[in-house]
């Protein structure tokens, strides 16, 4: 059983107490911090409960009531210095994301021994909830974005079906995230474009940093032209079907996933608005960026200029191409 499969049983054992307060369980004994799986019994909301040492400062800044849920303190009854931080959902309909939530926190606690590394990482991760919740209800990605995440997909499966390290191939899709490129990890990333023009494409870089080879030493740009149809190729549900369908066994790629997707704005609720639409991969271009590839790099610009968008022309010489192996070989 997944954490966030165990999570909803904990959820629906603590649902029957008839307490008035907080009711909380322990989710596993290999998560070596106070953190709990629990259950407001008044008003019968699923929680998860941290209990820590929150400075005033902390205790400020991490407050949020969203719509989706909602940050609170109950100062602790026998040690002072300790607080129970409660993370309430609010709207039931949200209910399976959180529980994916709530175990992808498990996992990011689950061996950490200091106070303060604790509450940075639970601030962290309330932010993000914070952002993610905003994108659940802003009624589902657009045509770009929808051709976007398919085309990081397209990649993710590739490169899991030749990286039998699933964990550390799904840790290096950022995108989602704010990262520079859509996938990084040690001296390497590779920024994936889609397009679907048919003639004269046109690769659109976002920013001065996402092919500059001096912040990180080996870029590679995956570029697909897509085919989109009604009712024809493959759809994003499909693809993110696949996407499951290969990953190993270990319990947390799954739900690590699934995060990511969430993230990306993509969740189950709006499954129907991607079913229509379908993709064809027409061509796939693949470059390695270095030397007098062209791009704009900060060292190129002047002073006082930034967040620089450019585009970029195919098709681009072939003396910076390279082959799907060869680069899935140097990635891996």
């Amino acid at each position: 059983m997944n954490w966030s499969t165990r999570i909803k049983s904990i959820w629906k054992d603590l649902e029957i107490e008839s307490s008035s307060s907080i009711v909380y369980k322990r989710l596993s004994p290999e998560i070596k911090p106070d953190i709990y799986v629990a259950i407001n019994a008044r008003e019968k909301k699923k929680c998860l409960v941290a209990h820590a040492i929150f400075s005033d400062y902390y205790s400020n800044i991490i407050m949020v009531h969203h719509k989706s849920f909602k940050v609170d303190f109950i100062e602790g009854n026998f040690d002072t210095l300790k607080k129970y931080l409660i993370i309430q959902l609010e709207d039931e309909e949200h209910a399976d994301v959180f529980s994916v939530l709530c175990a992808d926190l498990f996992q990011e606690v689950r061996d950490i021994n200091t106070n303060e590394k604790l509450v940075q990482v639970l601030i962290h991760r309330i932010s993000k909830w914070s952002i993610l919740f905003q994108k659940i209800n802003a009624g589902g990605l657009s045509a770009e974005k929808q051709r976007g995440l398919y085309g990081e997909l397209y990649f993710l499966n590739k490169f899991l079906s030749y990286n039998s390290d699933s964990n550390q191939v799904l840790s290096s899709w950022k995108g989602m995230e704010g990262a520079v490129q859509d996938f990084d990890n040690s001296g390497w990333a590779v920024e994936v474009k889609t397009t679907i023009t048919k003639k004269h494409q046109k690769i659109n870089i976002s920013n001065e940093r996402q092919l500059d080879t001096s912040i990180v030493s080996e870029i590679y740009l995956y570029h697909l032209s897509l085919e989109a149809r009604d009712n024809f190729g493959e759809s994003l549900n499909d693809m993110v079907d696949r996407t499951f369908a290969i990953l190993d066994d270990g319990i947390f790629n799954e739900n690590l996933l699934r995060m990511k997707l969430y993230q990306a704005g993509y969740f189950e609720k709006d499954k129907f608005l991607y079913d229509v639409k379908g993709y064809t991969v027409r061509e796939q271009n693949i470059f390695s960026v270095k030397d007098e590839f062209p791009r704009i790099e900060e060292k190129d610009l002047p002073n006082g200029v930034g967040d620089v968008k450019y585009s970029i022309m195919l098709p681009i010489n072939d003396n910076w191409r390279i082959t799907e192996e060869e680069l899935l070989r140097k990635i891996s």
